[in-house]
C-alpha cells in the first residue's frame, strides 16, 4: 500500500541524531517497480523521508527537498521537484507528479528519488520502493482495459486467524477506493468454507489494467502487514476470476475450500477448474 509506515527503530539507518543530523532515512518509493501504469493521465509517484527531531514533527520538516530524476525509454534523466504530501507516521511523504506528455508513445518510465538536506548540504539517494527494490525504479507503460471487466478476488484466512467483522480489499485504483477503507467482501459458502471470501469489483474500459492491493479485517481496520499483492488484468472477456485464491499476509497451507461465483458446491472438481 502506499501509507506503508519505516518504522524509525531500524537503526542500522541511523547515522546521527537532532534537528543538525544527515537524513536518517529516505524510501517506501510506490509504485513499486515493475509496476504497470497508463500514458492517459498524469503519473504521481510518492517517496517518504525521515530524519530525527525533524520529520516526526506534525507538518513538513524544515530544510529538506526532495527531487526526482525522471527518464522514459532509458534516455536523457530529467529533474522534477516534488510537493510535501503529509505525514505518514514520523515520515514526510512527498510526490511528483509527471505529465502525461513524457508518457505518450513510451513503453517505460523510470525515476530516482534524491533527498537534499539544506542543513550539511548531504543528500540520501538510496530510495527503495516497499519491496526493497532499490532505485531507479522502472514502471512499463500499457495500454488500458478495452472493455468493462468485472474483477472477482478471493481471499482465504489460515484457521488461526480471526476476524471480528466484516473483511475488506483496498488498493491503488478508484475502485478499490484508492487505499482507503475498502471494499467489504462476502463469504459466499460460510457453512462450507467459513475463511474463504469473495467480491466481484466492475473495472470500467480506460482503466489501468494492473492493481496493487492489500485486504483489511476486523470490520476492514486490520491491515496485512506484509507487502503489496498485484493482478494484472486480463480484459479478453467481460468477467476476470483471478486464478489464485490470495492468502492472508502470504501464509503458507492449504487453501480455503472454494466456492462463490460460479462454483458448484456439489463438485470441488469443477470449483477447482475455475480457480487454476
Amino acid at each position: 500500500m502506499k501509507k506503508l509506515i519505516m518504522l524509525t527503530a531500524m537503526a542500522v539507518l541511523l547515522t546521527a541524531s537532532g534537528a543538525n543530523a544527515t537524513i536518517g532515512w529516505a524510501g517506501n518509493v510506490w509504485p513499486n517497480n515493475g509496476a504497470e501504469v497508463v500514458p492517459t493521465s498524469d503519473l504521481n509517484c510518492y517517496v517518504q523521508v525521515w530524519k530525527e527531531g525533524v520529520t516526526d514533527s506534525t507538518g513538513q520538516g524544515d530544510s529538506i527537498e526532495v527531487y526526482c530524476d525522471m527518464t522514459t525509454d532509458g534516455g536523457g534523466w530529467t529533474l522534477l521537484s516534488t510537493t510535501y504530501n503529509g505525514d505518514v507516521g514520523n515520515n514526510d511523504e512527498y510526490m511528483v507528479t509527471i505529465d502525461q506528455s513524457y508518457l505518450l508513445g513510451a513503453s517505460t518510465v523510470s525515476v530516482h528519488f534524491k533527498v537534499h538536506d539544506l542543513t550539511d548540504d548531504t543528500w540520501f539517494e538510496g530510495t527503495n520502493d516497499q519491496n526493497g527494490n532499490p532505485p531507479p525504479q522502472t514502471y512499463n507503460i500499457s495500454e488500458v482495459l478495452g472493455q468493462d471487466v468485472t474483477v472477482y478476488f478471493s481471499l482465504c484466512l489460515p484457521d488461526t486467524v480471526e476476524s471480528a467483522g466484516d473483511v475488506c480489499i483496498t488498493g491503488g485504483a478508484p475502485e478499490l477506493t484508492d487505499w482507503g477503507n475498502g471494499v467489504v467482501m462476502t463469504q459466499p459458502c460460510p457453512e462450507s468454507s467459513p475463511k474463504f471470501y469473495q467480491v466481484g469489483i466492475l473495472f470500467p474500459a480506460g482503466s489501468n489494467p494492473y492493481v496493487e492491493y492489500k485486504y483489511r479485517k476486523d470490520a476492514c481496520a486490520t491491515w496485512e502487514s506484509t507487502g503489496n499483492h498485484s493482478v494484472t488484468i486480463d480484459d479478453s472477456a467481460s468477467m476476470y476470476i483471478i486464478p489464485v485464491i490470495d492468502h492472508w499476509e502470504y501464509y503458507e497451507g492449504e487453501d480455503c475450500p472454494e466456492c462463490g461465483v460460479n462454483a458448484d458446491e456439489s463438485s470441488w472438481g469443477a470449483v477447482k477448474s475455475i480457480y487454476r
